[in-house]
């Protein structure tokens, strides 16, 4: 068994229960209780993920988000404010050991296998350092790391569809990063593989095909397994002590 990538995917799921699966995913790979694992999922309701160092009141605009049954949830690893509905897949991966040390050689490996990935779907996408794949020059995918006890949990999401309007309008987009794109607008930073591609492709193709991607990456067999009791239970309690606290997600 220990050429098996785990493939655990939760499919729809609350916010803050998603965030705290990673977590207890990565702690179980960290102590050696489980295999590398990666974990799909989808958002209903949609929220606004932040960075572990973010201030849900400079980067969101809480006021829309509570108006339109917007969640907002405070991560572990850094990075900035990501919108996220059930038209987006996001991926947790959780190794240790089998992604290099270096943080922008790991993100890299990831990002280039990724975009390959997507590539081979119709999509043609290149990596674009430290943490984002574009399809002709815009935004598609984009991931954040956090490590722990020589475990990477490497997550990141694939925007298959979405509310690109709606993503901007729960985000606050400082106008000084724009300048720095080149770009006027930000929308037209980012795409989704439904416009490149001018259809939808099946959320299951696109998981097979990152799945497989990672898989042949990291020299494993991916093969689908449920979340353990342990895992579950350990869940749970990240859920109630962090994700679904107020206190932590918009903690100053």
């Amino acid at each position: 068994m220990s050429n098996v990538l785990r493939v655990v995917d939760t499919d729809l799921a609350e916010p803050a229960m998603t965030a705290a699966i990673d977590e207890a995913l990565l702690e179980h790979v960290a102590t050696g209780d489980s295999l590398p694992v990666l974990h799909f999922y989808r958002r209903r309701p949609p929220a606004v993920t932040i960075g572990y160092f973010q201030s849900a009141y400079m980067d969101v605009d809480l006021t829309y988000c509570r108006e339109h049954g917007i969640k907002v949830m405070r991560r572990m690893s850094g990075g900035g404010a990501i919108f996220t509905d059930e038209r987006q897949l996001v991926f947790g991966l959780s190794t240790k050991g089998l992604l290099p040390e270096a943080v922008e050689e790991s993100y890299a490996s990831v990002c280039m296998t990724l975009a390959k990935a997507l590539t081979g779907l119709g999509a043609p996408c290149t990596y674009s350092p430290v943490n984002d794949v574009l399809c002709h020059g815009r935004k598609v995918s984009g991931s954040a790391q956090v490590r722990r006890k020589d475990a990477v949990l490497h997550h990141g999401t694939v925007l298959v569809d979405g509310d690109l309007d709606a993503m901007f309008k729960a985000l606050k987009v400082p106008a000084m990063k724009v300048r720095d794109k080149g770009i006027s607008d930000p929308r037209d930073r980012v795409t989704t593989l439904v416009t490149v591609m001018g259809k939808c492709p099946e959320m299951g193709a696109v998981k097979d095909a990152v799945a497989r991607a990672f898989a042949t990456m990291l020299g494993l067999e991916p093969v689908p397994t449920p979340l353990s009791a342990d895992e579950r239970k350990m869940a749970e309690g990240f859920k109630a002590e962090r994700y679904a606290r107020e206190a932590w997600n918009l903690k100053r």
